[in-house]
């Protein structure tokens, strides 16, 4: 997949049963911060979850955003797949 859009990331993050709602709207902010009209591509995905390593003071334990990011990878390596 080369983009995923808002509703998928509304529902990979509810699928990370390790955060609560403000961090889940902390989260989908940063992340919805770069994207485009189209979605957001893999390239702005990588920015925004360096922008959210490099935050410690967020509330969000490496772990949460550990499982935040697999499930967000998995969207995109599930639409290459699809391709293949």
């Amino acid at each position: 997949m080369d983009k995923i859009d808002r509703k998928d990331i509304d529902e990979a993050l509810k699928n990370v049963r390790f955060i609560n709602p403000k961090q889940r709207e902390y989260l989908k902010g940063v992340l919805l911060e770069h994207r485009d009209f189209g979605g957001m591509s893999k390239f702005e995905f990588e920015r925004s979850l360096r922008k959210l390593k490099e935050d410690h003071g967020d509330n969000i334990s490496r772990f949460e955003l550990r499982k935040v990011e697999e499930e967000l990878r998995s969207l995109y390596d599930s639409g290459d797949n699809e391709e293949t």
